[in-house]
């Protein structure tokens, strides 16, 4: 079980290890908040992974997120939104906007992810767009409530 476990998720904990050793050189080269920098590339990157497939992303992510499935162009624009959060916790321009944005997203999204798991929907997530084959499961609520909980400490520390 584990096996097949970190089979499916191979793309994504790659990626993080890749995120987290950036981050780790970040922090030893510069007095900047290292957490900002994290959010600011994990925004940036997966938001690259989005935009390569924006099509399949937009039908993808309209299935379960709250907002997109009420806002017919917000599924479209959402890799661009990443975009500029990404570019706002790099260059720590107005960092508590992006993380008060990142809270209301991020939200919206769990949200809509934990209703479709309770409703047994066999879904593919779209975090990394549909470039790699991931499905919509607890670690989308995890990995969506750890970058909330971060969010949230860039307010408290600001």
């Amino acid at each position: 079980m584990m096996k097949s476990w970190l089979k499916k998720y191979k793309a994504l904990l790659i990626l993080f290890a890749y995120l987290g050793c950036a981050t780790l050189v970040y922090a030893c080269l510069s007095e900047n908040n290292p957490m900002t920098f994290l959010m600011g590339l994990f925004f940036i990157t997966f938001s690259f992974f989005k935009l390569i497939h924006l099509k399949e992303f937009y039908a993808s992510f309209k299935k379960y997120d709250i907002i997109a499935k009420n806002i017919n162009f917000y599924a479209w624009i959402y890799p661009f939104i990443e975009i500029v959060l990404g570019l706002m916790f790099i260059t720590q321009l107005n960092t508590p906007a992006a993380s008060v944005v990142v809270i209301i997203i991020l939200s919206s999204t769990n949200i809509g992810v934990i209703k479709s798991l309770k409703k047994g929907e066999v879904l593919e997530c779209a975090c990394l767009g549909v470039v790699f084959n991931l499905p919509l499961s607890r670690v989308t609520v995890i990995e969506n409530s750890i970058m909330i909980l971060m969010a949230i400490v860039q307010l408290l520390i600001i």
